[in-house]
């Protein structure tokens, strides 16, 4: 029989292909627009047992690496974009107090010391409200996060104001003082300022020398977004006259009333006389004229403890 050479030949032909196919490799690349992530896709042989895949481009939250087997869903081996948390904390308000941020100009209401927000890589600019009576620090800046939580610290500070104490009555040089808020501040000036936030306080107000009273001595000032004032005065006040005062009246009294307990015939004799004098009009005997005497030197001693007394009320009510 006739060797079929037409046979042959298609055997050899169709082995030489199925070699060609066999020890080519096939490559296959897809790649996206420049500046995002590119997508390799490598195959070794006529049937893939081999294979990597490689993404670069470094996208925010997406890693996709894998080697000797190719995934059988390239969706299901992504990692999901993700999203960190950024807190931001508050210290130097009261308890409860509300405030507010900004973030990519939305604004964030915080009733309490701490929000944490959710934000994926990226940087965010924030700005601090201001809250009346405070300043913030920092009042604006920008977060960046590269894929780990990001802490952020607002600190409150409290404005102050010029509480102003004025004083007249005191001398020249006269040192006093005033306490307020557990702060005492001495001065030998006409006014003492002090420095005090938004709120009530209690004060007290004292002299140095202790013979000059204030008025008022105590009482309370408020701060409300401005400075405050109090106007004290001073005035002189020496218990040691009073004292003496006192002495004297109590001497007074009690020598008149001795003498008169003890010298009632004379008291007796003094008021006939007076009456005989009332009854008739005639030349003072030596008798009478020392019965005269008496009664001016009483009537001397009698008014100027009088006296004594108003000017002594007088200086307490108006001062020296």
């Amino acid at each position: 029989m006739k060797p079929n050479y037409t046979q042959r030949l298609t055997v050899l032909l169709m082995l030489i292909l199925l070699s060609a196919i066999v020890v080519a490799g096939g490559q296959q690349m897809m790649a996206q627009s420049s500046g995002g992530p590119s997508l390799q896709h490598a195959e070794a042989g006529l049937y893939p047992l081999l294979g990597s895949f490689t993404l670069s481009g470094n996208p925010s939250g997406v890693s996709l690496a894998q080697t000797n087997g190719m995934p059988a869903d390239l969706a299901a081996a992504a990692t999901v974009l993700t999203n960190y948390p950024v807190n931001f904390t508050e210290v130097g308000l009261p308890p409860n107090t509300s405030w507010e941020i900004t973030v990519n100009e939305n604004i964030i209401n915080i009733t309490s010391d701490s929000t944490i927000l959710q934000e994926a890589n990226g940087s965010y600019a924030f700005t601090v409200l201001s809250i009346p009576g405070y300043t913030a620090t920092p009042s604006s800046g920008t977060i960046n996060i590269t894929g780990t939580p990001v802490e952020e610290t607002i600190t409150f500070t409290p404005v102050l104001y010029a509480v102003v104490f004025s004083e007249t009555g005191l001398v020249s040089g006269g040192n006093w003082s005033v306490t307020i808020n557990g702060n005492t501040i001495y001065s030998d000036n006409a006014t003492i300022s002090i420095n005090e936030a938004n709120g009530a306080y209690n004060y007290t107000i004292s002299s140095v020398n202790k013979n000059f009273v204030p008025t008022p001595s105590k009482g309370s000032v408020t701060v409300d977004q401005a400075g405050a004032s109090v106007d004290v005065a001073f005035a002189y006040s020496n218990p040691i006259e009073l004292y003496i005062g006192l002495g004297l009246v109590a001497v007074i009294v009690g020598g008149t009333a001795a003498f008169m307990i003890r010298r009632t015939e004379n008291v007796k004799e003094m008021g006939r006389s007076m009456m005989t004098i009332l009854s008739y009009s005639k030349k003072s005997t030596k008798k009478e004229y020392n019965l005269y005497l008496k009664l001016v030197i009483l009537a001397l001693a009698l008014t100027g403890g009088i006296g004594f007394i108003i000017h002594l009320v007088a200086a307490l009510l108006g001062g020296a």
